[in-house]
């Protein structure tokens, strides 16, 4: 079952949402407008599953931005089986909620009227009645009070409308590729996301810092099963105008460490700002695997060589490089192609019995340098075992191996990529005393 989450700015939508899911997911704060795109989060209502779909707050006039978030809630009343309308019952009835409960009743859709921040019996909301929506439900999504009885009604809602429950989005056995997009603000993070699905899902604007939320997508094609993750673009915290753009930097960041892969987005017109190397460094330091995409290769004079490229984001010069238009293309195969390439290699295992091999002829032709005086002797290496997914790391034994010098591991780290690959991915390697 898919449940969309409306109503007006600041009525406590996301905070029903992260209560109904369980975490953290969307940003919150007393401002109005803070949630633009659609989130998406699957959610565990007594052992039956419900997408839940967060949107931005109903804006009936003002700042252009507004227009883009009335799309969005139109489409996710649209791919919705139910809907719970949120008002404020503390304030009390406002105009705008009478003009949003029109716009659900034409949508044909069950709709239970959420009257939230009712934190105790005293508050009296009768006057919601005038709405004209029967299916009511006081609550306080603040502090959990009537989250229950809601469950309750939303379950009844699937029985009553046979809803089918949908799949998990997770499969123990065949887990989707998590794929985050990334970078500064504006290099077309959003615009190459709706492209990709085909449909305008996150909110897009000449606006610097218009995505504030993480928006998850589930897509399959033939290259495999992907949750899409578009980021917030991540500036110097110098730059940053609230607490909720600093939070929403923050989460961005949370979820490329969640990620198998990110996506790096570079604007190929501006070129290679001191961000953009930032933010290379927080992929880098989170240890996934990368992809750079480069936009807007319609309007490029020429592509990037490798040193040019790799001289401006050195943390990821194992990354290979894709161009785009994230605006003009319609066929986003060589992206995808690339990133289950990236994640294939992430998952390789090479035998114990070839990397001694590997190790014995890497010695052979370069032998690690006296430290203090101390010869170092590297006796065998071993790949470590990590968790599906994990970084590729090899553990390597010896006389004072814990002595190697870092030319020596870097020596060592091309090797082992030239031998074996490991496209895409940082690969680490730990030393330690011989057992």
């Amino acid at each position: 079952m898919k449940l969309a989450i409306v109503g007006r700015p600041n009525t406590g939508k996301s905070s029903l949402f992260n209560r109904l899911a369980g975490k953290n997911k969307a940003v919150t704060d007393d401002v109005p407008g803070v949630t633009r795109d659609r989130l998406y989060v699957e959610a565990d209502f007594y052992g039956k599953k419900v997408v839940l779909i967060d949107t931005g707050g109903y804006e009936f006039e003002g700042e252009e931005i507004s227009k883009h978030i009335v799309r969005q809630i139109h489409m996710a009343l649209d791919e919705a089986d139910a809907v719970l309308f949120v008002v404020d019952g503390k304030e009390g009835l406002n105009p705008a909620d009478k003009d949003v409960a029109n716009i659900l009743r034409k949508s044909e859709k069950p709709v239970v009227l959420v009257i939230n921040k009712i934190d105790h019996d005293k508050l009296n909301y009768d006057e919601f009645h005038s709405i004209g929506i029967k299916d009511m439900i006081p609550m306080s999504s603040a502090h959990a009070l009537g989250i229950g009885n809601l469950v309750d009604r939303v379950l009844e809602i699937m029985e009553e409308q046979k809803i089918v429950r949908p799949s998990s989005i997770s499969d123990e056995t065949d887990l989707p590729i998590k794929l985050a997009i990334a970078g500064r603000p504006n290099t077309g993070k959003s615009t190459m996301l709706n492209s990709m699905i085909g449909e305008q899902r996150a909110v897009t604007s000449d606006i610097l810092g218009t995505t504030r939320d993480v928006i998850d997508i589930e897509l399959k094609n033939k290259f495999g099963d992907f949750i899409i993750m578009d980021t917030a673009g991540i500036r110097r915290h110098a730059k940053t105008s609230s607490k909720i753009e600093v939070y929403s930097i923050f989460r961005s960041k949370e979820v490329i460490k969640f990620s198998d892969v990110c996506l790096l987005m570079i604007d190929g017109v501006e070129g290679f700002t001191h961000q953009d190397k930032k933010v290379s460094q927080i992929i880098s330091e989170a240890g996934v695997a990368c992809v750079v995409v480069i936009n807007k290769r319609d309007l490029m004079k020429k592509e990037f060589t490798k040193d040019e490229l790799y001289s401006q984001i050195p943390y990821l010069d194992y990354a290979p490089v894709v161009y785009v238009s994230a605006l003009f293309d319609k066929d986003f195969s060589k992206v995808f192609k690339t990133v289950s390439k990236v994640y294939a290699e992430r998952k390789k295992n090479i035998s114990t019995a070839d990397l001694n091999r590997f190790l014995k002829s890497a010695l052979n032709y370069k032998t690690p340098p006296l430290i203090s005086g101390k010869e170092v002797k590297l006796k065998y290496i071993v790949q470590a075992s990590k968790e599906k997914g994990g970084v590729p790391r090899f553990i390597i034994y010896g006389k004072n191996a814990k002595l190697t010098h870092s030319s020596y591991k870097r020596y060592l780290v091309a090797k082992l990529r030239e031998e074996y690959g490991f496209i895409g991915n940082p690969v680490d390697i730990v030393f330690k005393e011989e057992r």
